[in-house]
């Protein structure tokens, strides 16, 4: 400039010193490194979780200086599922066994129906084997819904035979000529059901993966029970029923006095006036059929005006966060303004975890599915107690943060709380993250990996404090046993 050499020292201060932090990870607001475990695509989530936590104890013991925390694992909803399908299955056999007591009179019966129902869900998992189906999300959700399907088959079967017995016949040959009577219509409904939900296995794209988890239990469960009702309901009833006694036969239980025949004397009145409104029916079809005509034009009329939507809404336990703040902000103002979100939701008494990922690396690699693009952006993940074990549903808890956020902290754009759904993280490739609290300045191998996992193979060290693992590039590796990796760890 005029002639004149400047120096890079003339215009700027030249020391050696860290670089600019421009990335942070947080758990429950305390800094942390992230540790991202990715399953192969053909693993289950459940099992290779319960993997890490093993391999992880055995880490503990050999490293007592380094805290290990997860911070978020997406076997939770499964369990939830899990749970819910055994209560679910517990509820439908006790129903089940009741309204066969109840309507067909018979502790023998109920019993049959207690026995059948089990062990056509059994069936059916043991059908998903040869597919290479797991217990997931989608199958469970199939098995849940198939449960009142599988219902049908015993009352109709024991039904079917209690009308024999009560003609006269032994009970073997009330279970052939009752069973005999009612298989087509049985294996009508089975087969009519299978194929209307088959296109949806075979529909292809995005259609076919969300629904073929949940069509093939369905279908596979329905097999299975019409195959039990031909086979072990038609063996039990021909060795357990015996002919119904009359109401006014001496020596009744007072169970049968007191709750089975006043329920048999409110079924025939049920009954009797069927009859009479089936009668009027057929002497006024011109009725009938416009009525049901008016019913289908409703329907067609209505059905635009129902609206529509990818998922349901569903409380799973877990949201996440999206926080962008006013462009050109700083990152350690962002930092700031995410840590405050943070105690919001940590103070919250439903919010058990929070994982925070603040700024931006260029060339990350980001493992939550929700990739951060600018140091004044973040992303969270939250965990909360099982919606049993508290009052408020998810919504009001994430809604009630948003609003305070918004209201009481400056420099938010824009800020997004959204609960997981029923999806559970299906654009996600980490199913379990893990915060790793250094305490030593110590190297930690992972011996013997379980198999089905893979896990970054290099970490680039701070100057300054523990760095996300999301603000480095991985190269990564498929982990098998009996090969062993070393991360080094520095404070």
């Amino acid at each position: 400039m005029d002639g004149r050499t400047i120096y890079l020292r003339d215009v700027a201060q030249v020391m050696t010193a860290p670089r600019e932090q421009r990335s942070l990870y947080r758990f429950n607001g305390k800094e942390a490194v992230e540790l991202s475990v990715i399953q192969q695509p053909e693993a289950s989530s459940v099992r290779v979780i319960e993997d890490v936590q093993a391999k992880l104890a055995e880490i503990r013991q050999d490293f007592p200086g380094l805290k290990f925390e997860v911070a978020y694992d997406n076997a939770t909803f499964v369990g939830f599922l899990m749970k819910n399908m055994k209560q679910e299955i517990l509820v439908a056999i006790l129903l089940t066994g009741l309204v066969v007591l109840l309507f067909l009179g018979s502790l023998r019966g109920a019993l049959i129906s207690v026995v059948t129902i089990p062990l056509s869900l059994a069936l059916a998992v043991l059908a998903m084997l040869p597919f290479g189906m797991t217990l997931n999300s989608s199958t469970l959700i199939g098995l849940l819904m198939s449960i009142g399907r599988l219902v049908d088959d015993s009352i109709i079967d024991l039904h079917a035979i209690e009308r024999h017995l009560r003609m006269g016949k032994s009970p073997k040959d009330a279970a052939v000529d009752g069973i005999s009577e009612v298989r087509l219509a049985i294996l009508a409904t089975t087969f009519m059901v299978c194929v209307a939900l088959l296109p949806l296995a075979f529909s292809g794209g995005i259609v076919q993966l969300m629904f073929e988890g949940i069509v093939w239990p369905i279908i596979f469960s329905l097999l299975a029970s019409a195959l039990v009702s031909f086979t072990l309901t038609a063996l039990l009833a021909a060795n357990l029923l015996t002919a119904p006694r009359g109401r006014e036969t001496a020596g009744r239980t007072r169970l049968e006095r007191f709750l089975l025949d006043p329920m048999q004397r409110v079924l025939d009145r049920l009954e009797t006036r069927y009859r009479g409104g089936l009668g009027w029916c057929l002497r006024n079809r011109f009725t009938v059929r416009a009525a049901a005509t008016a019913t289908i034009l409703a329907g067609v009329a209505l059905y635009p005006k129902i609206g529509s939507e990818m998922m349901p809404l569903a409380d799973v336990s877990q949201a996440y966060v999206q926080l962008e703040t006013q462009p050109g902000t700083s990152f350690p103002r962002t930092a700031e303004i995410a840590g405050q979100i943070e105690q919001l939701l940590v103070k919250q008494p439903e919010v058990v975890r929070v994982s925070s990922e603040i700024g931006f690396e260029p060339g990350g690699t980001y493992f939550t599915g929700y990739g951060m693009g600018a140091t004044n952006a973040a992303s969270m993940m939250i965990t909360l107690v099982d919606s049993s074990q508290r009052t408020r549903d998810i919504w009001q808890v994430v809604d009630g943060v948003r609003d305070e956020a918004v209201r009481t902290i400056p420099g938010i754009r824009r800020l997004s709380i959204k609960e997981m759904g029923a999806d559970v993280m299906a654009s996600s490739a980490a199913p379990i993250q893990g915060s790793i609290v250094v305490l030593s300045d110590r190297v930690m191998v992972f011996p013997n990996c379980t198999e089905g996992v893979r896990i970054p193979t290099s970490m680039v060290r701070s100057e300054t404090r523990p760095l996300s693992s999301s603000s480095q590039s991985f190269d990564h590796e498929t982990v098998r046993p009996g090969v062993k990796r070393q991360v080094s760890l520095y404070q």
